[in-house]
């Protein structure tokens, strides 16, 4: 396997940072099984949302570019790209989950997922993909089922678009993708999201006093 080192370190700074650090004192948390109408606004203008998705998306093309099946190579040594591949984005997707300010909880990981999910793939499997998942979340009232739907929508548009071409990559990040899911079940920890705190004027006009509307 050939390794671009300056793009593969800048790959690993990109993706292997949890997005805890970027969470500062006025950084809330809510659990996603709540309602969130009222307070869409607090999420989507919190950054750290945004440099999430954009970190993973670039940091799964420099990933990518960094990495070369050497010529010549055989037998298990062909692999050696996607398991790289594969096991980087694994951890990365764990770090962002596990790694939670909010003692006991895991973050739900929503924008690096599609980051990573349109850096990676094709983009019209990954939008059709993100698509089907953004409807199932929203239409069963189950934010969680973000994870497993993405999985499987990846997998199977994958399939129906290109069949096998793009089999192994889909698999990666089709995995990655339950990951959130599954580490929620197995350590029996609620999925949270961040969210902007509320400036003091917002409070007083909404009549609400508390820190956290959510808890």
């Amino acid at each position: 396997m050939l390794i671009d080192w300056p793009k593969f370190i800048v790959a690993l700074i990109l993706l292997l940072s949890p997005t805890s650090l970027l969470h500062g004192k006025k950084v809330c948390f809510r659990p996603i099984s709540g309602e969130w109408e009222r307070h869409w606004m607090q999420i989507f203008t919190l950054g750290s949302h945004t440099i999430d998705l954009a970190r993973a998306a670039a940091g799964a093309w420099f990933l990518a570019a960094s990495l070369q099946t050497a010529p010549g190579a055989r037998g298990l040594l062909r692999y050696g790209v996607i398991v790289t591949e594969a096991s980087v984005f694994a951890v990365a997707v764990a770090l962002q989950t596990l790694i939670c300010k909010e003692k006991g909880e895991a973050n739900a990981p929503f924008a690096f997922l599609i980051g990573l999910t349109a850096g990676f793939i094709p983009p019209v499997i990954a939008g059709f993909a993100l698509a089907v998942a953004v409807v199932a979340a929203a239409g069963s009232g189950v934010p969680a089922a973000f994870f497993p739907v993405l999985g499987l929508a990846i997998s199977g548009m994958g399939f129906l678009f290109t069949g096998k071409k793009y089999l192994f990559d889909l698999a990666t990040v089709s995995c990655c993708a339950l990951l959130p899911w599954l580490l929620s079940l197995l350590f029996s920890r609620e999925l949270m999201i961040a969210y902007r705190e509320r400036r003091a004027d917002e409070s007083r006009s909404s009549g609400s006093t508390s820190r956290s509307p959510f808890r």
